[in-house]
């Protein structure tokens, strides 16, 4: 095990997909980490005192049954991935301090981990927007899910589901002295169309933001009038699933096994997890 304080560099792992299955394993049921713990549903463990850590999947309709299906396949396995990975936070951060569950090297490195997974570099990036608060959520869901939503439907769930962040960010602020470090967790897929072909870019992008009185204002003023001028920081990576590879079925049997084998955490259960397809 490396020390947690120093962690290793993340190269592009240009091994097979059976050598990527065998580290995987080797790291995510590393025996001096604590068992996994599938969290009950509502638990508070993705909004604590150790921050807040948020989950927004969603892809953009499309009238091609052919690609729906695909899309759907694709984001069941960055679903299944950001559960794997925040279980192994969750208990890398057990044991070594809370501080790592916000830590995007950590969340970097665990992802890259995973069969079939790029690496993702971390950077720091901003958000600057001048902005009815009306349009915040269609403008966060193009940011964040590559989508331009249509008004109605998906789009007020969202606005909904912004609003209980919203609250638990103001909640946290409050109650850990003016800083409150989040991490949310963007299931993504392009779809770029060439020709007769489709390409499908199926990502998971880290935003690392930590709050205080003078940054959140905006995180509930999706139904304001009002327009607001927004400046705020960020680290952000974003980590690649490989679906040229899937392609191949040896390949994607290793990528299910590892799913199938690996802890979760549940996410799908959180209170902080959204997943609509617009």
């Amino acid at each position: 095990m490396w020390d947690p304080i120093t962690l290793p560099e993340i190269l592009l792992d240009k091994r097979t997909p059976a050598e990527q299955l065998k580290d995987a394993c080797a790291f995510f049921f590393a025996a001096d980490l604590p068992e996994s713990r599938r969290q009950e549903k509502g638990a508070a463990v993705y909004a604590d005192a150790g921050g807040m850590i948020g989950f927004i999947a969603g892809t953009a309709a499309d009238n091609d049954p052919v690609v729906r299906q695909r899309l759907s396949e694709l984001k069941y396995y960055l679903v299944a991935i950001a559960d794997i990975v925040t279980d192994y936070v969750n208990r890398f951060a057990e044991k070594y301090g809370a501080v790592f569950r916000t830590d995007p090297e950590l969340w970097s490195l665990a992802f890259a981990k995973v069969p079939l997974m790029g690496p993702g570099d971390v950077d720091s990036q901003m958000y600057v927007k001048y902005i009815q608060g009306t349009e915040l959520a269609a403008s966060l869901a193009e940011q964040i899910l590559d989508v331009a939503p249509e008004p109605g439907g998906a789009l007020d769930r969202f606005k909904r589901f912004l609003g209980r962040l919203g609250d638990i960010l103001r909640s946290g602020v409050r109650g850990h002295k003016d800083c409150y470090r989040t991490v949310t967790l963007g299931i993504a897929i392009e779809v770029v169309r060439e020709a007769d072909k489709v390409l499908y870019i199926p990502r998971i992008r880290q935003y690392h933001v930590s709050f205080d009185r003078s940054n959140m204002q905006w995180v509930s003023a999706c139904g304001s009038e009002a327009y607001m001028d927004i400046r705020c920081s960020y680290m952000y990576a974003a980590n690649v699933l490989d679906n040229e590879a899937l392609e191949d079925a040896g390949a994607r049997s290793v990528l299910e096994e590892f799913i199938r084998r690996a802890g979760k955490a549940g996410i799908t259960d959180a209170p902080t997890f959204f997943n609509e397809d617009f």
